[in-house]
Formats: structure tokens, C-alpha cells, sequence
């Protein structure tokens, strides 16, 4: 088991809740699996704030609709980066809703929209959509 950071991890805290491979496959499964990766990923950018020559904040987002963007980056100057977290290795249209609405609610600012997902794809979707792998974030280096 790895620690990262702080001492927490999606490792640890996946096994300390006592998760396995077989308990993602029963209805509900997944969607605990998702919360893990959507946990590492914002381990990982808390992990890199540490270092990054460009300082920002980390949010969640939701609106009155009740779409939501898993985590937004806000850098110094005002930028925003909207980042959907799904373990699906495919990901599709349905996906960037979230996102879609988040780049609508906030015209006004500079806004980069990522789609994180567990596949190996790297694409621009609609021109404003960049479709990652979430294992770029182990290959960014100080």
C-alpha cells in the first residue's frame, strides 16, 4: 500500500472501507468505485498544488439543476479548469453534461473543460472538451 501527501490515499482508504474487486461488481458497487477514483484524482491535484508553479484552489460544483462538476480549479488569475471524473474506459456524450452546464453558468471566464476518464483515449471533443486518461495524472513531473 502507497501513502501520498498528507499520509491519505485512495488505496488506504479504499482499504480501510474494506473494498475489493468483487464489491464493485453488485448494484451500488460501482458507484462506490467511482467516489474512490473521483477521491484519488483530487488527492492528486491537493498533492500537486503543493508544487505547481501556478497556485489554485480546488471546488466542487452543483447546480440548482443538480448537474455537477466533480472538481473545479481556480487558478490566481481568475482561470477555471472543470474536470468529470469517470471510470468508464469509454467515455460519451452523456458524460460532459455536468460540464456543458458549468461552462454555460460561467460565459463570462475563462474556462478549460476536462473529462477524466479510466481508458486510454486522449481527444478534443466540440473544441472546448479534452477527453484524458486519469493516468496522466501519475506522468506529470515537477
Amino acid at each position: 500500500m502507497e501513502l501520498h501527501g498528507g499520509g491519505y490515499s485512495d488505496q488506504l482508504s479504499a482499504a480501510l472501507a474494506g473494498f475489493t474487486v468483487e464489491k464493485a461488481q453488485p448494484p451500488g458497487g460501482r458507484e462506490y468505485y467511482g467516489s474512490l477514483v473521483e477521491q484519488f484524482v483530487a488527492l492528486e491535484l491537493l498533492k500537486q498544488r503543493t508544487w505547481s508553479a501556478t497556485p489554485y484552489d480546488l471546488y466542487h460544483f452543483r447546480d440548482t439543476d443538480g448537474l455537477e462538476v466533480d472538481l473545479v480549479i481556480e487558478t490566481w488569475d481568475g482561470r477555471l479548469i472543470a474536470i468529470e471524473v469517470k471510470t468508464t474506459r469509454t467515455p460519451v456524450a452523456k458524460h460532459s453534461a455536468g460540464l456543458t452546464a458549468f461552462q454555460e453558468c460561467f460565459f463570462y471566464r475563462q474556462v478549460t473543460v476536462v473529462l477524466l476518464h479510466a481508458g486510454d483515449l486522449s481527444a478534443r471533443s466540440e473544441k472546448w472538451l479534452f477527453i484524458l486518461p486519469i493516468s496522466l495524472l501519475r506522468n506529470i513531473s515537477r
